[in-house]
């Protein structure tokens, strides 16, 4: 949250904020909403209602008071994207927020008025029509993977975002046999530089300070206990302006 502050929330359970000495400033036991995720952005925080008819963006203080609500364009796959996906659906950037649905093929600004800078990853299949209504579970996973799924968008700086994708086709990475590929895209948000895109064998858990976190296997202590995940991170380098692809 900056000002080494600390959100957490479960969803559909409570939030509690942290200061700095690890004391609990605020904290309730359930949000009176659906909501994916939130950001901090100055003194708010701005989250994304899981998709329903009505307003999606909403925006809370750091103490967890609701501040306000804005509307936002639905979703393009709306029964795609009802049911809970736990993917970083918002990131905040000096000029405002991002938002993802899943089955974008970009992450979009808050600000509908804005002009945002997009990118069309090489390796994204575009879903042609949105899922039926009534699938089993086991129906609607197998359609789910059959095309890209966008799994989020992390800021990697006030002005550089990442979008994260799933259900990536083995021919960009063959050899990673039998393991789940990433697409990641990095864009500028003012322009600086053309989009890089790239495939890996991982998922990044967070971003920020120019830097990309990945966990990898647990430490083995020597005592025999578990040990916790190793943090892995990344760091991306700019090209240079006007750089080409």
């Amino acid at each position: 949250m900056g000002n080494n502050h600390v959100m957490t929330m479960e969803y559909g359970g409570g939030a509690a904020v942290f200061g700095p000495d690890g004391q609990c400033i605020a904290a309730v036991r359930s949000l009176p909403e659906d909501i994916l995720g939130f950001r901090a952005h100055g003194e708010s925080m701005i989250g994304l209602r899981r998709f329903v008819e009505g307003p999606a963006q909403v925006v809370y203080s750091r103490t967890l008071q609701k501040l306000g609500e804005a509307p936002l364009p639905a979703p393009e796959f709306p029964n795609l994207n009802r049911p809970l996906n736990n993917r970083h659906s918002v990131a905040c950037f000096a000029d405002g927020a991002h938002y993802v649905y899943d089955g974008q093929i970009d992450s979009m600004s808050m600000d509908t008025a804005a002009v945002t800078v997009t990118a069309i990853p090489p390796f994204h299949t575009k879903r042609p029509a949105d899922l039926e209504r009534g699938l089993s579970l086991i129906e609607r996973a197998r359609q789910r993977m059959e095309y890209t799924s966008t799994l989020g968008v992390h800021a990697l700086d006030n002005a550089t975002r990442l979008d994260a994708y799933g259900n990536i086709d083995k021919r960009w990475m063959p050899d990673a046999p039998g393991r789940s590929l990433t697409g990641l895209v990095v864009v500028s948000n003012t322009g600086r530089f053309p989009a890089r895109s790239t495939v890996i064998a991982k998922s990044p858990r967070a971003a920020g300070g120019g830097s990309l976190y990945f966990t990898a296997y647990p430490e083995a202590p020597s005592s025999g206990d578990a040990g916790n995940p190793v943090v892995l991170r990344n760091r991306f380098i700019p090209p240079p302006p006007n750089s080409e692809r």
